[in-house]
C-alpha cells in the first residue's frame, strides 16, 4: 500500500514542480543507461576472458582407477588464475543427455598461457547405484566446462 502513497507523492510534485521533477527524471534515467551501458561492458569483458580459459576431460590409463578421469586447464588469458570451477560431465555417444555431472573446482595456481592436466575422481554413488553403474568409463564423451574464474589481483 505504500506504493500508492508514493505515487500520489510522485504525481503531486509532478504537477506541482513539472519542470524540476522532469529534469530529476532525466537525469536518474541517464544515471540508469550509463549504468547499464558499463554493466554490459563489463559482462562482455568478462565473457571474453573466460571464452580463453580452455578445459577438457578424457578417460585416462594413466590415471589410477580411483581417479580414472583426466582433466586439464589451459589459461589463454593475460592473467594468472587463482580458482577455477567447472562441471565434469559425460555422454553416451551418439546420445544428447548427460549421464554424468559432477561440479567441480581447483585452486591450482595457473599463469599466463600454463597448462595443468590432473587425475580426478567420480562420484563413488553414481559409480556403485546411478548411471554409471553398468557403463564402462571408456566409452564415454567426457568433457568439462567452465564455469567461474577467480584471477590473481
Amino acid at each position: 500500500m505504500a506504493w500508492v502513497v508514493g505515487a500520489g507523492i510522485f504525481l503531486f510534485l509532478l504537477f506541482a514542480f513539472p519542470r524540476q521533477v522532469g529534469g530529476l527524471l532525466a537525469v536518474l534515467g541517464t544515471i540508469g543507461v550509463v549504468a547499464w551501458l558499463y554493466n554490459s561492458h563489463l559482462e562482455a569483458a568478462s565473457k571474453r576472458m573466460l571464452s580463453k580459459v580452455e578445459m577438457s576431460a578424457e578417460f585416462s590409463e594413466r590415471c589410477d582407477k580411483n581417479y580414472p578421469i583426466e582433466v586439464s586447464a589451459y589459461n589463454g588469458t593475460p592473467k594468472s588464475i587463482d580458482y577455477i570451477s567447472f562441471t565434469l560431465s559425460a555422454k553416451r555417444p551418439g546420445f544428447s543427455a548427460d549421464v554424468y555431472s559432477q561440479y567441480s573446482s581447483s585452486d591450482r595456481i595457473l599463469a599466463p598461457s600454463a597448462r595443468y592436466a590432473g587425475c580426478w575422481s567420480l562420484n563413488s554413488y553414481d559409480l556403485e547405484y546411478g548411471h554409471l553403474k553398468n557403463i564402462q568409463l571408456k566409452s564415454l564423451s567426457w568433457y568439462a566446462t567452465v564455469s567461474y574464474v577467480k584471477y590473481s589481483e
